[in-house]
Order: structure tokens, then C-alpha cells, then sequence
């Protein structure tokens, strides 16, 4: 779905915004939510632990991003949400992509946001959520954020058709690339050898995943589709693309790298998709926003790396939208 369009629907009404509480400033310590929205969304499952939420401060977001955070099984993941629509040009900021560095000590956070309707940022934070820096410079929205094994920051800037890159402890863009093959961007990945790849939509409005080779993009052919959703990369091996469809019926297929040679493929229903790959590359975790009237309803579907349903729903039971995940290992 295109994010214009996510964000301009109407306005939450003011107790379901209430619902996301919290710190009033970038968030520094976790609130404990009641444990409602895990029991009704996983009440039988084994390993799910109670909800918590970060950030937020009422019906305008003024403060920190909101954050809903479920361990299950170990896998702990950190789900950005923004309420859907909300007036364009009065409730911001809202909160897009989010990538998580693991590999240096650190171990920082990095959430994109939409400050207002022409301006958007990378917020930079700790470990333990305590505001770092602030990345500057994107020129759109940053539904998708990653970063690779340098630790540099990539980020997308929807609608259009460049990402920008950030070298590691730089706030500003370092350089720029667009993909001359599509019409818009939303995600972007790497693999360990820092290859980049980019999903979102081609000149011919279908989904495509485009490799950076230099300074240019070379589509991947073998990976077609309808509409681009998440990508994510798995022991360095595997792609996996996520094809949103028709929001009700998608798919989510993982590919060979190099040859991207399609390996396994199944059904996905759902839309705005984020996805995660655990760092075994067995469990797949996707963002499954469900249309309700002209809100959605979120919550996670964890798949093995064959497709079967290991765990669906710990996430949301409010009205809400998410398009970014990551995962703690």
C-alpha cells in the first residue's frame, strides 16, 4: 500500500491513540502493558511473554517512537508502529523503518521517522533506548532502514527511487544511489558480503528486486511478483522477498544468492510488510496489517524457513499499522 495513503486515512479516535502511553521524551526505560494483547493474540502459545511498550505520549506522538515488544521463544522483536492515516500535515511525527546493529559492541537502534509532511530523519538509539544521534539529509520516507556489516546505515526514501547511505557515525548522507528501474524503493537489505538489494515497484508497476552493482542497479529477473514488500537476507545465503499481492493474498519466497534461484515459496495475507530472518535462517517473521474499515489491525505471523505457521499474532489487538520489524538475534 502506498505509504501517501497510509498516513493521510482518518484520524485515530482519542482513546485508542491514549492507548499508546508511555514516555513523553525519547524513551529511556520500558512501561509494561498490560498483558491483554499477548494473551489474546497467543494465549495457547508456548514461549510468549507479556507485551511491553516504548515510547509515545497520547494522540499527537510528541515524544518517543512507540514500540511493541514480544519475546517468544527467545526471539525478542521490536515491531514501529504508526496509527494509520492521522491527519498529513497535523500528527506527526510518525515512525517507519527500524534496523538494529548487532555487530558492533554498541549495538545501537535505528528508526526512521516522518517529522512532518516534507521532512523525515533517522533517530539514532542505545541499547538501552537513550537518544544518540540524529541522521539527516533523506530526501523521503524511510520504510526501510539496514544496515551492513560495515555499519553503515542505508535507508530508503519513499515514494521514490533512491536510498541513501550513511558510513558509520556519519549524520549525513555519504552517498546516494537511484534505480533508474523502478519507480519507487520501500525496502533494502544486504548480504555479509554487503551487497545491497532494494524491493518495490517497477516502471511496469509490478514488484522488483534490484541488485547495487557499483554505482548502477541490475534487476534480479528471476524474482517477479505483484507488489513489493519486505526483503530481508539469511546467513548470508538467502533472500527472501515478500510479494504483499493483492493484500489479502501474497506470497513470500526465498532465493538462492548468488543465482537467486527460488527456494521455497508460500501463501502470505497482508499488507505494508516488514520482514525478519533469524539469524539461523529457520524462522521467518512477517508484519501481517489487516484492513478493518480504514484502520488495520496488526500482529506478527513467524513461519519456518518452509512455511509452516509456527506462531500467529503476538502483536496488536488495537487499530494500528506497522511497517517495520527487527529482531534481537
Amino acid at each position: 500500500m502506498n505509504h501517501f495513503f497510509r498516513i493521510i486515512g482518518a484520524c485515530l479516535i482519542a482513546s485508542l491513540l491514549s492507548a499508546c502511553g508511555g514516555a513523553t521524551s525519547p524513551p529511556a526505560a520500558v512501561a509494561q502493558q498490560g498483558a491483554s494483547s499477548a494473551t489474546l493474540h497467543a494465549s495457547s502459545a508456548s514461549g510468549v511473554r507479556p507485551e511491553n511498550r516504548i515510547g509515545g505520549s497520547g494522540a499527537g506522538y510528541s515524544g518517543g517512537p512507540c514500540i511493541r515488544i514480544v519475546t517468544f521463544n527467545d526471539y525478542t522483536y521490536y515491531i514501529y508502529y504508526e496509527p494509520p492515516g492521522c491527519s498529513y500535515h497535523t500528527r506527526f511525527p510518525l515512525y517507519d523503518g527500524i534496523a538494529h546493529d548487532t555487530a558492533s559492541s554498541a549495538k545501537a537502534w535505528f528508526v526512521g521517522q516522518a517529522v512532518s509532511a516534507s521532512s523525515s530523519q533517522i533517530l539514532e538509539f542505545s541499547d538501552k533506548w537513550k537518544g544518540v544521534a540524529t541522521l539527516t539529509g533523506l530526501t523521503g520516507v524511510p520504510i526501510g532502514i539496514m544496515l551492513d556489516s560495515k555499519g553503515d546505515v542505508w535507508a530508503t526514501n519513499s515514494p521514490s527511487n533512491t536510498i541513501s547511505e550513511y558510513a558509520k557515525g556519519s549524520t549525513t548522507p555519504t552517498a546516494a544511489y537511484t534505480d533508474d528501474n523502478m519507480s519507487s524503493i520501500s525496502y533494502v537489505a544486504s548480504d555479509k558480503a554487503n551487497d545491497v538489494y532494494v524491493s518495490g515497484q517497477g516502471k511496469s508497476g509490478n514488484l522488483e528486486v534490484d541488485e547495487l552493482q557499483g554505482s548502477s542497479f541490475a534487476p534480479i529477473k528471476t524474482i517477479t511478483g505483484s507488489v513489493g514488500g519486505g526483503i530481508a537476507v539469511a546467513t548470508g545465503k538467502t533472500l527472501w522477498v515478500c510479494d504483499e499481492g493483492t493484500g489479502t493474498k501474497g506470497t513470500i519466497s526465498s532465493y538462492t544468492i548468488p543465482g537467486f534461484k527460488r527456494r521455497e515459496q508460500f501463501a502470505y495475507s497482508g499488507s505494508d510488510t516488514g520482514i525478519a530472518v533469524t539469524s539461523s535462517g529457520k524462522q521467518v517473521w512477517a508484519v501481517n496489517n489487516v484492513a478493518s474499515g480504514s484502520q488495520f489491525h496488526v500482529s506478527i505471523v513467524i513461519y519456518s524457513a518452509k512455511g509452516k505457521v509456527i506462531l500467529s499474532g503476538p502483536g496488536s489487538n488495537f487499530p494500528e499499522e506497522s511497517v517495520g520489524i527487527a529482531l534481537l538475534k
